[in-house]
């Protein structure tokens, strides 16, 4: 039989666009495994050579290379012509004879591949050239251009430049500070049984072009783990923030601080008291950005430790059996502010009050009662909006009927928590509403110590993605104390930084939930669990009261070094190393992995990436490398335990090479 590579190709097209695919590097060569769309079943294998070659390609058993003067494949019966449009069920393919046909092509046309396990996928049309391609030649090695060991310890795996111990965790790394692409070559055996990830982490704020090389089958994200959420809990962690809160800027209205008036003297008492019974009403900003009233009845008053009173109102007709029952609000009002192991004691007893002692007129006095209102923000049975609460500082400054945004204040020291995330949601409302809690106190707490106290000279407030990620890091800290089943990093915010493959996006670019991709909660919260369990409780306290610099960058790279961490860049490679090469918890190299961590009387519990393997979604290929952000990819080694690649590396950018 001699082959036709027109007549071939025409056919390619027409099976391959019908099929689900998926590619796996095999020693030779790059390979499309097709399946019916319907039962999955394997229908035909198609070949892409490293070089123009005629394959055999039977629809089950190993590939075998044709000799020159063959007719037929060894072991195969007499081939028999196969027409387009008949079943493919044969136990072998026709001969296909193809030039090279990049990796990167064949994902592209599938849209990035399919679902499920490494072996099987969906995916979109597959497109076959329609003249044979030239073979492109492989990238010349930069002269000098060569990977160095990037871990060191017991767990270090990578015994040399070029060789994996066959155990632990095996990391090398070139970082290119140039302004040209390097190519550098890769060659690491001991790699048997293994799998090779591939991190390209950028190092500077500016986005690079990335350089065209071949992907894996990449996967969707298959199967929750923890606690089992449900999209509805993920749904509910997108939060939205409305325009209105983001864009306030407090500095603004702030004004001068009296002099004739000294900060001791502002101990007056509360602007008022309520008591338990007492109604009144509430302006409460909802998902579409309205400041709109809510009618509340105060319903529990309990006494802090500290002596500070909170109270607890609910909008009316909110409170009832189907909907906020009175059990939930026991619970709220109890782990909320009761006793000493509290939510209130223990984050005011990590990083301080939450209002106090100022000499702004145009602030509410020093001895504020503290509310928490529990409102239908937007009433329409909707337990994942995306807008579940929020503290906003308007509320903290004495009303002004002249000021457009002024005139809504509450004032009052409070915060405001979405009712149906609460009981519509499918689990976890509770347990996801209580860690809300711990969020914005937070907020209220830097809004007070930093924006306020520690601002006399200038604003220390920090940047969004560095107000919300200490946010994020007071729930990491709390979560086991609010409950030992649900903690929102580990079963949220981790979890779905994996699952969505938020990768290649800028930590310091804030995303919130109206965002595609790159939602900034998950990225944040991540990272900082990453710098926690790396560098410890008493880093969080010191980075919330540095203000060495007022760039927020500058600052938390400065708190990372004086924790005696690498500093903010380094810290980012190594938490995509950590978090996207799925590491071990507890036996990563030093610096690396986000291992169990306790301190102070907290324990922040392990992130293991084998809890995470199923869900972690591979990206598909991006044109650009986004400031800060990272790119994996993946490779198997050959059969008897070699990899080896020639990889250029763009400048300012660091490749990391991960075994484990």
């Amino acid at each position: 039989m001699k082959a036709n590579p027109d007549e071939d190709r025409q056919f390619v097209k027409q099976a391959a666009n019908s099929c689900l695919t998926t590619v796996r590097m095999t020693e030779l060569s790059q390979v499309m495994f097709c399946a019916d769309q319907n039962t999955n079943q394997h229908l035909f294998t198609i070949l892409f050579p490293p070089q123009t070659a005629l394959y055999c390609i039977p629809t089950h058993g190993s590939l075998q290379r044709k000799s020159a003067a063959s007719t037929s494949c060894p072991g195969m019966p007499a081939p028999q012509q196969q027409k387009r449009g008949e079943s493919m069920s044969h136990s072998w393919m026709r001969w296909i004879r193809i030039g090279a046909v990049g990796l990167g092509m064949v994902l592209a046309a599938c849209g990035g591949g399919g679902g499920g396990d490494e072996n099987s996928g969906s995916g979109g049309p597959i497109t076959i050239p329609d003249e044979e391609a030239t073979p492109t030649p492989p990238p010349v090695v930069t002269p000098g251009a060569a990977l160095s060991v990037d871990c060191s310890g017991e767990h270090c795996g990578a015994e040399a430049p070029d060789r994996y111990a066959g155990k632990g965790v095996g990391l090398w790394r070139y970082d290119n500070v140039g302004m040209t692409t390097i190519n550098v070559p890769v060659s690491i055996s001991g790699l048997a049984g293994k799998s090779v990830t591939l991190l390209y982490s950028n190092q500077t704020a500016s986005p690079v072009l990335l350089p065209n090389l071949p992907l894996l089958a990449q996967r969707h994200a298959t199967a929750p783990i923890g606690s089992g959420l449900s999209d509805a809990m993920a749904d509910a962690g997108r939060q939205t923030v409305p325009p209105r809160l983001r864009e306030f800027d407090p500095a603004r209205y702030l004004g001068q601080p009296s002099r004739a008036m000294p900060m001791a003297s502002q101990q007056a008492g509360p602007v008022r008291g309520s008591s338990v019974g007492n109604s009144r009403a509430w302006y409460v900003l909802n998902a579409n950005d309205e400041l709109v009233s809510r009618t509340a009845t105060l319903q529990r008053q309990l006494t802090a430790p500290d002596g500070r009173i909170i109270n607890f109102w609910v909008q009316q007709g909110e409170l009832a059996h189907d909907r906020l029952s009175s059990a939930m609000l026991d619970r709220f009002a109890r782990q909320f502010a009761d006793g000493s192991q509290s939510i209130y004691a223990r984050v005011t007893g990590l990083i301080g009050q939450p209002w106090g002692v100022h000499a702004y007129p145009s602030l509410l006095s020093p001895d504020q009662e503290l509310d928490i209102v529990l409102a239908n923000f937007t009433p329409d049975r909707n337990p994942h909006i995306g807008w579940v609460g929020y503290f906003w500082a308007l509320n903290n400054f004495r009303q002004q009927s002249g000021d457009p945004l002024l005139r809504y204040s509450n004032q009052s020291l409070s915060f405001y928590i979405d009712t149906e995330a609460i009981y519509l949601m499918p689990e976890n409302g509770v347990e996801f509403q209580l860690s809300t809690l711990a969020h914005e106190l937070t907020h209220m707490i830097n809004h007070y110590q930093r924006g306020i106290v520690l601002s006399s000279d200038m604003d220390h407030s920090f940047d969004t993605f560095l107000e919300e990620t200490t946010a994020m890091m007071t729930e990491d800290i709390v979560g086991t104390t609010i409950d030992p089943e649900f903690h929102s990093i580990r079963d949220l915010r981790f979890r779905n930084w994996l699952r969505n493959g938020d990768f290649n996006c800028s930590y310091p670019v804030w995303k919130d939930g109206s965002s595609p991709s790159c939602f900034s909660y998950n990225i944040a919260g991540s990272f900082g669990a990453y710098l926690l369990r790396q560098h410890g409780i008493d880093f969080y306290r010191s980075l919330l009261r540095d203000t060495t610099y007022a760039n927020s960058i500058a600052l938390l790279d400065h708190a990372i070094r004086q924790a005696g961490g690498p500093g903010y860049v380094e810290a980012l490679r190594r938490w995509g190393v950590s978090g996207i090469g799925l590491l071990p918890s507890a036996a990563s190299p030093t610096g690396f992995g986000l291992p169990a961590r306790s301190e102070g009387g907290f324990t922040l519990p392990a992130l293991d990436g084998a809890d995470y393997a199923s869900i972690i979604q591979w990206p598909t290929y991006p044109a650009n490398l986004t400031g800060y952000g990272h790119f994996p990819m993946r490779r198997l080694p050959t059969g008897d335990g070699m990899y080896q690649e020639i990889l250029p590396v763009p400048n300012h950018t660091s490749l990391t090479v991960i075994v484990h």
